[in-house]
């Protein structure tokens, strides 16, 4: 019974202080971390789409070049 209680105003007295320095830290961190991770997603995407780009344009210049040599045979 008086552990329950003084858990009690404890939860009370956190309530009625506010968050604490290290508890605004930790926020503020796992945000920073969110951003960062956010950002880096949106990089790792930018890069896959710019090599399918890269890939398909080869893939385009062998067969120009393909038909090319085709051309210059005959």
């Amino acid at each position: 019974m008086v552990g329950q209680n003084v858990r009690k105003l404890q939860d009370q007295f956190i309530a009625t202080q506010g968050l604490t320095d290290l508890e605004e830290q930790i926020l503020k961190y796992a945000s920073e971390f969110k951003e960062k991770d956010y950002s880096r997603r949106q990089i790792n995407i930018l890069v896959k789409h710019r090599r399918s780009q890269m890939n398909f344009g080869c893939g385009k210049l062998k067969r120009e070049n393909q038909e090319m040599i085709k051309w210059l045979i005959q």
